[in-house]
């Protein structure tokens, strides 16, 4: 497209930054409008919140397991101490 300015593009055509004017093929504009609708899209939004969700949930149970843990294992271990000294 010589001869044609940035300012005169329109949505038939992309400018680049030096200055040239490509116009836009079927395919560019389909690539465009799935990219488009993609950001626009608050679907997967919902997913990746649950799925932080249940990440932070998991973290935190295994942070209790781990401190209760120890505690379970020295009051058995205390338990069996008892048992083998009572007998």
């Amino acid at each position: 497209m010589e001869g044609v300015g940035c300012a005169s593009v329109k949505n038939d055509a992309v400018c680049s930054s030096d200055g040239d004017v490509t116009p836009i093929r079927p395919g560019d504009l389909r690539m465009k409008n799935f990219v488009l609708r993609f950001i626009k899209d608050e679907d997967g939004q919902d997913l990746i919140e649950y799925a932080l969700l249940a990440a932070l949930i998991a973290l935190a149970a295994i942070t209790a397991m781990q401190a209760l843990g120890g505690a379970i294992n020295q009051k058995f271990s205390d338990v069996s101490t008892s048992l083998g000294s009572g007998s």
